[in-house]
């Protein structure tokens, strides 16, 4: 039996997740089926129970996260993408997230780790698998305009599944706690 693997995505705020449809809504319905999120970790050989344990400590100890997608790009392979301006509010919390269970040693996942140097934060558009048309990438190219957003949750997904196994909110309940005591 093949070992599970988990990815963690990072999700917007209704705004946000209005922002990309909007976009999508442009092209021609080849589009990445997922909803928009960035990816913040892959994992195999970790127990499911031991990842929801830590995101949820992790999400509640943070607050929501404002995110400036500045620009489009693409990867080889075809891959075309909407990012965020890599900010240090950004970078910290991709740090953070990583101080537990972050490992060079595993293929899945290797380029959300710390140890790669490799992340790239992003929103995925099209893919190889949809076949978007040329049109749709000039639409892309000629009507994107930066705008900012909101991380405001953290999900847990198998792969190849759409749906979520856990979701938790950015509560930032230890700044709430701390501010309770003063």
């Amino acid at each position: 039996m093949p070992e599970s693997i988990y990815y963690v995505f990072g999700h917007f705020n209704q705004p946000t997740e209005e922002k990309f449809k909007g976009i999508r809504n442009q092209f021609s319905g080849n589009v990445v089926p997922l909803f928009p999120h960035i990816t913040l970790g892959g994992y195999a050989q970790l127990p499911l129970n031991t990842l929801i344990n830590w995101v949820h400590t992790f999400a509640n100890a943070q607050a929501p996260l404002k995110i400036n997608f500045n620009h489009i790009g693409w990867v080889s392979g075809g891959f075309w993408f909407i990012a965020p301006r890599v900010s240090m509010n950004l970078l910290v919390f991709h740090r953070a997230f990583h101080a537990n269970y972050d490992s060079c040693l595993r293929t899945t996942g290797y380029n959300f780790t710390l140890c790669s140097e490799n992340w790239v934060p992003h929103v995925s558009v099209f893919s190889p698998e949809e076949n978007a048309t040329q049109n749709d990438i000039d639409i892309l190219l000629k009507t994107f305009r930066p705008f900012s957003g909101e991380m405001t949750a953290l999900s847990i997904y198998e792969e190849q599944s759409n749906q979520p196994l856990a979701r938790f909110e950015l509560n930032n309940l230890a700044e709430e706690r701390e501010r309770g005591k003063n």
